[in-house]
């Protein structure tokens, strides 16, 4: 049986122990448990990524349980969990936690934020990842969706409406509130242009649209890529005859914050294979930058969803188009008053719905059906 643990518990990452700070008293309603486990295997951490899933999350669940391990590699857990909590997109963490679940007879949650949609229409490798993926979620005692658009494709996976939650993500990178002029020379940029900064290079991210966007826009439009991964050095060389576009590399936990307040625009793109749905990492982040974004995203997609949910924060154009893309820049450069209504609506936006209170509070409710085999409230 689970049982109530009044004091600090530790949080376990391999040999290193952390121990939460802001402990409060569970309620009487909130049911504890003795021996947790998040799973987050392959996961390569952002340097800028001030409050990882994996580590925000057993923060909090070592505020219930009496003690949280990080399996960060494939090896037995250390010990037999009553709770285990995995993610997509890192399918093999997913499939790692509902094996350990399944032999240990544990609650099993899964936190969504890539999928594919249903298997019917997708072939080969694309079917092969949707077979593994509603094997999963089949096996969830709640599934835990980052964005209300997963919720029709996780249902078409056979997990009724009762099991899946919704559980919203926040700003991993807070913004700083330096001033804008203070930002940009710390960060080597020009003080005086108008920048828009393009926030990630990873596997879904498009900067090669960026760059020739950049390049149709003309000099009065700065671009700056945020970022490093794989394909850093290709668009480098694309970039390299663009004389306003700058490669900054990955910025650390110190710049990142910096590079949201330098920025004029915010610049989100996607390259999704057919039939993916990703939630973009730095959509939070953002809209609480209190800076306009420009995205070029796939219609019907997570980010196209939950801008609209942003009302006037965004302008969003097709995915892989640089002309629409450099227009909605150039249009923007020309409108300052509109940069910040734009800017304080994506605010408003991320303080009101996308904050980490309200997502822990809307993790404790998940954790209270898995735990209670109860609908998801």
């Amino acid at each position: 049986m689970p049982h109530r643990l009044p004091v600090p518990s530790p949080v376990v990452t391999g040999n290193l122990v952390l121990t939460t700070s802001d402990v409060r008293a569970r309620t009487a309603a909130s049911p504890a448990v003795g021996h947790a486990l998040v799973v987050d295997l392959d996961h390569a951490p952002d340097p800028g990524d001030q409050s990882p899933w994996s580590g925000v999350l057993a923060a909090h669940l070592a505020r219930r349980a009496a003690v949280v391990h990080v399996l960060a590699a494939t090896a037995p857990p250390p010990h037999l969990p009553e709770l285990v909590v995995g993610f997509m997109p890192h399918l093999s963490s997913a499939e790692a936690a509902a094996r350990i679940a399944r032999r240990t007879g544990a609650r099993l949650v899964v936190v969504v934020q890539e999928l594919h949609r249903s298997p019917t229409p997708v072939i080969g490798q694309g079917r092969a990842l949707c077979v593994r993926e509603r094997s999963v979620l089949r096996e969830a005692s709640v599934v835990a969706i980052t964005s209300e658009t997963f919720r029709a494709a996780v249902r078409a996976f056979g997990v009724p409406d009762a099991r899946i939650g919704v559980l919203p993500d926040w700003a991993h990178v807070v913004p700083t509130w330096l001033d804008r002029l203070d930002a940009r020379r710390a960060l080597g940029w020009p003080e005086r242009a108008f920048i828009a900064v393009h926030t990630g290079m990873g596997p879904h991210h498009d900067p090669d649209t960026v760059v020739e966007a950049a390049r149709l826009a003309g000099p009065g439009v700065h671009v700056a890529l945020v970022g490093d991964g794989a394909r850093a050095a290709a668009v480098r060389a694309r970039a390299a005859d663009v004389a306003n576009v700058h490669v900054t590399g990955a910025l650390d936990a110190d710049l990142r914050p910096l590079s949201l307040v330098a920025a004029d625009v915010l610049v989100i793109s996607e390259s999704l294979s057919p039939g993916e749905l990703v939630l973009p990492s730095d959509l939070g982040s953002c809209l609480a930058a209190a800076r306009p974004v420009v995205a070029a995203a796939d219609p019907g997609g997570v980010a196209h969803a939950e801008l609209a949910r942003a009302e006037g924060a965004s302008v969003v154009v097709p995915a892989g188009a640089p002309a629409a893309l450099a227009e909605a820049l150039v249009a923007l450069r020309a409108d300052p008053a509109r940069r910040v209504a734009m800017g304080l609506a994506g605010l408003a936006h991320a303080e009101g719905h996308l904050s980490l209170r309200r997502a822990l509070a809307r993790f404790d409710s998940i954790l209270d059906a898995a735990l209670t085999g109860s609908d998801v409230a």
